[in-house]
């Protein structure tokens, strides 16, 4: 998903392309384990993605939810897997 940021792919009118279907199936597995290791924020992020992605919504909006996402991921103060408690 990085990648397709990185390229714009996925700003584009990504659409029902091949890549979209393929990050779509990426970000579902992604929701599904955030919520079993108890990260209902990041699998709510992928879960929005996921939909944008199957609904073919504007790839401005599919590349705002993908943002969203990774800073989600990328940010160890939110996660219980960094926590010391």
């Amino acid at each position: 998903m990085r990648n397709a940021l990185e390229d714009g792919s996925l700003g584009d009118e990504i659409g029902s392309s091949e890549k979209a279907e393929t990050i779509a199936k990426l970000v579902h597995k992604l929701a599904g384990t955030a919520s079993i290791f108890g990260e209902p924020e990041l699998g709510d992020q992928a879960a929005a993605l996921e939909h944008a992605l199957r609904m073919s919504l504007p790839g401005d909006v599919c590349e705002a939810l993908a943002f969203e996402l990774l800073s989600v991921a990328d940010d160890p103060s939110g996660s219980a897997i960094y926590s010391s408690g």
